[in-house]
C-alpha cells in the first residue's frame, strides 16, 4: 500500500512538472463545440484572461472541424468559411493547444445582429484561446467564400521554379474539406509583373503520384490554375465570361466546352493573397479528345504578320518560337509527340488564313474549318469585345475523321480584357483602363477573330449564318439584362462574403463601385445596341 501510495506522489509530481514545462496554454479540457458556442460577452472574455500572461500569436493554435484555419499572421486574425445563406453558425471550433479554452469577444452584438451581416462587413472579432497560466490574442473573420491556404517551407515564390507544399481547401458550400500535397510555381507572362499572381498548382500524393481530386464542385483533376484576377476592378469579368460561354453553349451543343471558375480567398504560407478563381485549363480531357485529335493552344498570330514568323516546317518540336523568342504556338494534346504530322493541320490553316483565303485547298490538304463553331467564337468576342482573344489566347482543336481529315473548331481562354476593359502600360493600375467609347468598335485584332475574317472572305454566306445566330441567341434571352444581371450577381456575392473590400484592402485597389458599374452597364448597352443594327436584328420585334 505505502508503494503505491509513493507511486501515486512521483505521477503528481511528474504531472506538475510537465504543466510548468508547457507552460502557456494547458488547461482541463474543453471538447470541441459548434461555432456559435464560443461567442462571450466582454465581462466573461476579461474574466478569463485576467491575470493571465499573453503569449505570441501561433498560427496553430485554432482547428475548424479538427483541420487548420488559414489565418493572416501579420494580421493575427484567423479566416473561418460559412454560407451567408444559412442562419445558424456551422462547423466545429477546437483549440490546437490540448485542453486550452476558445472564446469570441462579442461586446458589440455583432454575432447576435445576424451571421450574414458579420460576414457582409467582415467584422473582426477579437479572440481569445486561453490556458490556465496564459492566453493568445487573435481575431477571427467569418468568410462567404471558400478559403484556399497553401503551406511550403522552400523559399519565395518569385519566378516560374517548382515550390513544394500542402494545399487545404475548405468550402462552406458543398461541407467539404480538401488536403493535398501540391507542387506549385507562377504563371502567366504579363502578369508575372504583378505584385498579386497567378499559380499553377499539380496535386500528388506523398510520393510523388497524380492525386486528382474535385474542388469547388469543380471537375476532379490534379492540374489546377488559380487565377489573380488582378487586371479586373469588378473581379468577375472571367468568370462571367466562361458562364456566358456555357449559356451560350446551351443552343450549340457541338461547340467546344470551356472551363469553369470559382472564386475563393487564397492564403500563401499565413498571408492572406486575396480573392482568386480557382480553374482547370483547356486540356484534352475538357475537349473530349481521342488519340489522333489534336489541340493547339495560340499564343499570338501577330508574327504571322511578317514572313520571318511564319510557320514552315517544325515537326518533331512542341513549341514554335517567334523572332522574339517567345512561343506564338504549343501542342497541347497529345501529352506526347507520336508523329510527323502534328503541325500540318495548323500549317494548312495559316497558309488560309494568312496567304489564300481559298477552302477548296484547305480541304485539299484534309483540313475543314467547323463553320458553326467558328461563327460561335466570333460572335461570342463581339459581343464582350474580349480584345486579347482574337488575335491570341484562343484553342485551336483539330479533330481527325474516320477518313483522316481534320475539322478545326476554337474555344475561349484567359478574358480578364472583355467588356470594354483594354490592356495599356500602367502597373499601377493593372495595366488595364476601361474604354468606355469602345461600344462602336470593329477592327481586325481587337475586335474580329483573324480566322473568321478570313473564312468570311472566302465563304460570304458566313455572314448570314453570323446574322442568323445572332437573332436566335437574342430572341431566347441573350441580350444586355443578362448580362448586368449576372455582374450584379457577382458583385452581390462578393461583397457579400466580405472578401471584395479584403482584396481591396490587401491590394490597395479601387474595386468596381456603383458609379463604375453604371459605366460597366452602360456599356453593355451600347455593346448590343451598335452588334443589333450591324446585324440587322430589331429588338422591339420579339414576341
Amino acid at each position: 500500500m505505502r508503494k503505491n501510495y509513493l507511486y501515486l506522489i512521483i505521477i503528481l509530481i511528474i504531472t506538475a512538472a510537465g504543466a510548468a514545462v508547457t507552460g502557456a496554454l494547458t488547461a482541463p479540457p474543453s471538447k470541441e463545440e459548434s461555432v456559435g458556442a464560443y461567442f462571450s460577452d466582454a465581462e466573461d472574455f476579461e474574466v478569463l484572461t485576467y491575470g493571465k500572461e499573453k503569449c505570441p500569436f501561433d498560427p496553430h493554435a485554432i482547428l475548424f472541424n479538427g483541420n487548420a484555419v488559414p489565418c493572416d499572421a501579420t494580421e493575427k486574425t484567423f479566416f473561418i468559411p460559412q454560407d451567408p445563406g444559412e442562419e445558424e453558425w456551422t462547423g466545429l471550433l477546437s483549440s490546437g493547444s490540448k485542453g486550452s479554452r476558445i472564446r469570441i469577444l462579442d461586446d458589440l452584438g455583432a454575432a447576435a445582429g445576424g451571421k450574414a451581416d458579420c460576414i457582409g462587413k467582415g467584422h473582426r472579432f477579437r479572440t481569445a484561446v486561453i490556458g490556465s497560466d496564459a492566453y493568445m490574442e487573435a481575431y477571427i473573420v467569418f468568410t462567404g467564400l471558400p478559403v484556399i491556404h497553401i503551406t511550403y517551407d522552400d523559399g519565395p515564390v518569385e519566378g516560374k521554379e517548382d515550390h513544394a507544399g500542402t494545399m487545404r481547401v475548405t468550402d462552406p458550400y458543398r461541407h467539404n474539406f480538401v488536403q493535398t500535397d501540391c507542387t506549385f510555381h507562377v504563371r502567366g507572362n504579363t502578369s508575372v509583373l504583378f505584385d498579386k499572381k497567378s499559380y499553377r498548382i499539380e496535386l500528388h500524393d506523398s510520393i510523388g503520384r497524380s492525386q486528382k481530386e474535385s474542388i469547388l464542385g469543380l471537375r476532379t483533376d490534379d492540374d489546377w490554375i488559380l487565377n489573380s484576377l488582378s487586371t479586373d476592378v469588378t473581379l468577375s469579368r472571367e468568370k462571367i465570361s466562361y458562364d456566358l460561354w456555357e449559356k451560350l453553349r446551351e443552343f450549340d451543343r457541338d461547340v467546344p466546352p470551356a472551363p469553369s471558375i470559382e472564386y475563393a480567398e487564397v492564403f500563401l504560407n499565413d498571408r492572406y493573397a486575396g480573392v482568386y478563381g480557382l480553374m482547370f485549363p483547356v486540356d484534352g480531357k475538357l475537349m473530349d479528345m481521342e488519340q489522333g485529335d489534336l489541340l493547339y493552344k495560340i499564343r499570338t498570330w501577330m508574327e504571322e504578320m511578317d514572313v520571318p514568323g511564319k510557320l514552315t516546317d517544325y515537326n518533331g518540336e512542341r513549341e514554335v518560337l517567334n523572332t522574339n523568342g517567345y512561343a506564338y504556338a504549343r501542342i497541347e494534346y497529345p501529352g506526347k509527340m507520336s508523329g510527323p504530322y502534328l503541325w500540318d493541320p495548323l500549317q494548312a490553316y495559316q497558309d488560309f488564313v494568312f496567304e489564300d483565303q481559298d477552302p477548296d485547298r484547305l480541304s485539299g490538304k484534309g483540313v475543314i474549318i467547323d463553320k458553326n463553331a467558328f461563327v460561335f467564337h466570333e460572335l461570342f468576342c463581339e459581343m464582350t469585345r474580349a480584345a486579347d482573344n482574337t488575335w491570341k489566347n484562343l484553342y485551336l482543336a483539330a479533330c481527325r475523321q474516320k477518313d483522316g481529315s481534320y475539322v478545326l473548331s476554337e474555344t475561349i481562354w484567359d478574358l480578364n480584357y472583355t467588356f470594354g476593359d483594354e490592356f495599356v502600360w500602367d502597373p499601377d493600375h493593372g495595366n488595364t483602363r476601361f474604354n468606355t467609347k469602345s461600344t462602336d468598335s470593329f477592327t481586325l485584332r481587337y475586335d474580329r477573330d483573324y480566322g473568321f475574317t478570313a473564312l468570311e472572305t472566302a465563304d460570304p454566306s458566313v455572314k448570314e449564318e453570323a446574322a442568323a445566330k445572332w437573332k436566335m441567341w437574342r430572341d431566347n434571352g441573350i441580350g444586355p439584362e443578362l448580362l448586368t444581371q449576372m455582374f450584379e450577381k457577382e458583385r452581390k456575392y462578393l461583397t457579400d462574403s466580405g472578401a471584395m473590400e479584403r482584396d481591396r484592402d490587401r491590394w490597395n485597389t479601387v474595386k468596381g463601385g456603383q458609379e463604375y458599374m453604371a459605366s460597366l452597364n452602360n456599356w453593355i448597352l451600347g455593346r448590343f445596341a451598335f452588334l443589333d443594327s450591324l446585324y440587322g436584328y430589331d429588338p422591339d420585334t420579339v414576341q
